[in-house]
């Protein structure tokens, strides 16, 4: 390796260019930091700090503190902007109050952080008294905690950039979740747990199923092994047919559909890209994914199997699965509809052009969201259902007003018909007067009738009800979840 630096040095002099080698200083200090706390993930934390270079982007900091009777435990969560992350559990050989924990914690982060030569830093804590302690806001009462804000205060002149910022408790779960570890548990120097995923229950293993409908569809394509993708490969690589098939035409049909590209088995589509074909447990976390994952809706099952082919996935028993794991989700049976009136015939509702005609509706109060949220204004297009919705701390005519403007007139154009309650936000005359301006025409539903504005009461209804599916006890969450449950 020398050899090669010296001719590069040779062969660049003439350019007036020099070569200097690269430092890994502070690449080394981190890795001795990460050996010293992390010795169960040496070898991982060895290949994680070579990417590790100081820059502006900011490192994000979670820390927590817990005291009980049990002890006191920190928790501490660093992530770099590559999205590393560093955890760490400390365990405390002495007993201290609640906000005592909450500085140590703190304190114990920003010295991690000062030792591996992060300059840019965003710290976030469940303790609003600290983040207020550390910004001015409030009057610190006490001695300890005022040599506690000092030394913060010293850390702090160490980064180029520092902020700290309260965020609920739900945000800072995992933070909370090292610190009550360290807390109740007393483990002894050297002794290592290690986390073990389970992606199934005990009592739903797949050799404890026998002639069941679902493998009664695949039968033809299943090897004894119960691999239905194996035959395939075989007779598109090797022409082999399996000895149990007895009809050799109506199997070779079945497989001109399937092409092996990089060693893995495609099928062909109709009218998109091929389809990756898929086995358990990977079509099982496919499932769990679209239908709850971060963009999945809770959609039902014939929706969600439409959803998995768009997104190029395919196996044999796939419509069949997603009716089933549809049905089984806690979340769509706790928040399912219950219907107790007959089916009624639909009369369509006649739009002569795009947009022309809005339903308009405030849900609330809602529970409270970060910001003091509470109301949620929608609308919604009659002809295709699209809708539009946002959360406020309230809804007056400026808020209504505002809403169309941002989200209708600038995006759609001018809508020919609007219609709503009788809401003061909607019938007032600084509302009146807009509409008026722009030749909008309001129409307002009957009192006491919400059937009367029954699209806009029925977006409300699925959009509430797709919150709860996501949200389960978490509802003052509502506002951040609303943009992906539209």
């Amino acid at each position: 390796m020398s050899g090669r630096m010296a001719k590069w040095s040779v062969k660049l002099s003439a350019y007036d260019l020099i070569y200097e080698p690269r430092t890994t200083i502070k690449s080394q200090a981190l890795a001795d930091f990460v050996v010293e706390f992390s010795s169960d993930i040496q070898h991982e934390a060895d290949l994680e700090v070579q990417q590790l270079e100081e820059s502006k982007d900011k490192w994000t900091l979670f820390t927590d503190g817990a005291s009980n009777v049990r002890g006191t435990g920190l928790g501490i969560i660093l992530k770099s902007p590559q999205g590393n992350i560093i955890p760490q559990s400390i365990s405390c050989e002495f007993q201290a109050m609640n906000n005592e924990t909450e500085y140590e914690a703190l304190i114990a982060g920003l010295q991690l952080n000062r030792d591996i030569k992060i300059k840019y830093l965003q710290v976030y804590v469940d303790s609003l008294l600290i983040a207020n302690h550390f910004n001015d806001s409030y009057v610190v009462k006490g001695d300890k905690l005022a040599k506690y804000l000092t030394i913060v205060k010293q850390l702090s002149m160490e980064f180029e950039f520092i902020n700290i910022t309260q965020v609920p408790r739900e945000d800072n779960t995992e933070a909370d979740a090292l610190a009550n570890l360290a807390s109740a548990l007393k483990i002894p120097e050297g002794i290592k747990i290690p986390i073990i995923h389970i992606l199934s229950l005990a009592i739903e293993k797949k050799n404890e199923v026998s002639n069941t409908e679902e493998e009664a569809d695949v039968q033809d394509l299943e090897p004894s092994q119960g691999s239905w993708i194996l035959p395939i490969k075989k007779y598109l690589q090797d022409g082999e047919i399996p000895s149990d098939e007895k009809n050799h035409k109506a199997f070779r049909m079945r497989v001109s559909r399937f092409i092996i590209l990089h060693e893995v088995l495609y099928r062909k589509s109709i009218a998109g890209p091929y389809l990756r074909c898929l086995e358990d447990p990977e079509a099982l976390e496919v499932l769990k994914d679209i239908h709850e994952g971060d963009y999945g809706n809770h959609t039902r099952g014939r929706a969600l199997f439409s959803k998995i082919l768009r997104t190029g996935y395919y196996w044999p028993t796939m419509r069949k699965a997603a009716m089933t794991y549809s049905k089984k989700c806690d979340a769509c049976q706790r928040h399912s509809n219950i219907l107790h009136r007959p089916a009624e015939p639909l009369y369509p509702i006649i739009s002569p052009w795009p947009f022309m005609k809005w339903g308009m509706d405030i849900v609330g109060k809602l529970p409270k969201a970060p910001g003091g949220k509470v109301f949620m204004l929608a609308m919604t297009y009659y002809f295709s259902k699209w809708i539009e919705a946002e959360a406020f701390v309230q809804v007056r005519e400026k808020e209504v007003i505002s809403f169309i403007k941002r989200n209708i007139l600038t995006r759609f154009g001018i809508p020919s018909e609007i219609v709503c309650d009788n809401g003061s936000q909607f019938i007032g005359k600084r509302t009146t007067n807009f509409c008026a301006s722009w030749r909008i025409k309001m129409i307002t539903s009957t009192p006491v009738h919400p059937q009367a504005n029954g699209q806009a009461e029925s977006s409300n209804k699925i959009i509430i009800n797709n919150l709860k599916k996501r949200l389960g006890a978490k509802k003052g969450r509502w506002a951040e979840e609303l943009p992906f449950a539209l």
